[in-house]
């Protein structure tokens, strides 16, 4: 029994389990892995979550959340990128950690939309790391030059070949373009405010109008060499979900917008342009037009967004009356009953 057990490798990994040591060996692992990441992407109901100037719903809620759920998806991310140099298929490898650099991205940027500045992990932690897990918020110059920089990885290390379903090189330069315009224009507007516990816009270094020159740089490119184009064909999608009814891969959007008095704010139907490019809002008595007649001569997105008459609902083979809940709605400020979402 003795010769026995000492002849006995104990290093061993475990056959019925799987492990870091054995599962991201292959392209095919990562891909796997990585496939979680999609959880973050939002559908039409994540909208109804948020409040604002341009949507509205009836009961309103707290904003505040920070709890383990939020963050495991971060934990996972930082996981691929940690373990990566495993799969033997170098192509595999640059791929899906561009994957991984572009969610990561994506992660940070949500979170200082809804908190500011937040702690950076670039790193797995482990239960017992109690620094790491009760660390303060870095600077918001530190979130936001990171998330750039795993944007830019993301752009050199994703495949160019357009995909509406997978992260490509495309979705990280129009996530590059948003992010770079949210917090230039941010700082250019906020100069001077004191937030995140003090800390003013004018004492982080990165500046507004050089936030604004990446953000154009990235839309150019991304106009110039992505070859999208807008309305006339699906060309026009970057990043999207697919919903099937076979798949029963669906959504609740139409419920929500029907029952729970919820709608975009008239301001927001403001920001649809005329048809020549004009905006709505030069036209001489925008403020009085009614519901039915605020989609003439409009952007034809805009019908694709907010019920219009005319309507015709996916599967069916009549005219969707707008009703009464469609009409404008009071809840502090008029709103618009959305119902079309295309999937």
């Amino acid at each position: 029994m003795t010769l026995c057990f000492t002849s006995c490798n104990m290093d061993l990994a475990p056959e019925d389990q799987l492990s870091t040591v054995t599962y991201f060996k292959s392209g095919t692992a990562l891909k796997e892995y990585s496939n979680y990441f999609y959880r973050m992407m939002p559908d039409p109901e994540t909208m109804y979550a948020e409040e604002g100037e341009h949507f509205v719903r009836d009961i309103h809620s707290g904003e505040a959340y920070w709890s383990k759920d939020v963050w495991k998806t971060l934990r996972k991310i930082n996981y691929l990128l940690a373990n990566a140099d495993q799969c033997s298929d170098a192509d595999a490898r640059t791929h899906y950690v561009g994957v991984a650099h572009f969610f990561r991205a994506y992660f940070y940027f949500n979170m200082l939309q809804r908190f500011g500045a937040v702690p950076w992990y670039d790193h797995v932690i482990n239960a017992d790391d109690k620094e790491s897990l009760n660390r303060p918020r870095d600077s918001r110059d530190l979130v936001v030059r990171n998330i750039i920089a795993d944007l830019d990885m993301a752009v050199d290390e994703l495949p160019a070949m357009r995909s509406a379903y997978e992260v490509n090189k495309w979705t990280a330069l129009a996530l590059k373009s948003r992010v770079c315009l949210f917090e230039g224009t941010f700082r250019k507007y906020h100069a001077g405010t004191t937030f995140n516990g003090g800390s003013s816009v004018y004492s982080e270094v990165l500046p507004w109008d050089d936030l604004l020159q990446q953000c154009a740089d990235a839309s150019l490119t991304l106009m110039q060499e992505g070859g999208y184009s807008l309305y006339t064909t699906t060309e026009e999608i970057i990043w999207a979900r697919a919903y099937s009814k076979d798949l029963d891969i669906k959504h609740n959007a139409q419920a929500w917008s029907v029952a729970r008095a919820t709608g975009f704010t008239k301001r927001f139907a403001d920001l649809y342009l005329m048809t020549d490019g004009t905006p709505f809002t030069s036209q001489a008595g925008y403020e009085t037009v009614q519901y039915l007649d605020i989609f003439a001569n409009r952007d034809p997105r805009m019908a694709q967004t907010i019920h219009a008459p005319g309507y015709i609902q996916m599967g069916a083979d009549k005219t969707y009356a707008v009703k009464s809940w469609s009409q404008p709605i009071i809840l502090g400020v008029a709103a618009y009953a959305p119902c079309r979402f295309s999937g």
